[in-house]
């Protein structure tokens, strides 16, 4: 939405929330637009990790379990536990497992790029 567009629209909403809560027909003292794109994380389950680790579904409760630095989740959806990527994960060791991290990574994306 153009952020005029927004502003216009917020200024609306709250001049019906006002009306609707019985208040007084005060002026607004500011109305701010922030650009929201991009802000919202995107969410990863068990079968997104298990392709950026290299693994069987499966397998993603060991290292969820096990590995230190494997990050908590975030949420969950019905049943289902939901991670955000840009957190940190583990690093796979040599042979294709997860290993040891000399430092924790900056993404689960980099861990899926190691």
């Amino acid at each position: 939405m153009v952020p005029a567009r927004a502003r216009a629209a917020a200024v609306r909403a709250v001049e019906r929330a006002r009306a609707g809560a019985g208040l007084p027909d005060w002026p607004l003292a500011g109305v701010d637009v922030l650009q929201t794109e991009g802000a919202v994380p995107s969410l990863v389950g068990t079968p997104e990790i298990a392709r950026m680790l290299g693994v069987r579904p499966e397998r993603v409760r060991e290292p969820v379990a096990t590995h230190e630095h494997f990050p908590r989740p975030v949420g969950q959806l019905g049943r289902a536990k939901v991670w955000n990527p840009c957190r940190g994960g583990p690093r796979r060791g040599p042979a294709g497992r997860a290993g040891p991290a000399r430092r924790p990574p900056n993404s689960m994306r980099e861990v899926a790029n190691s």
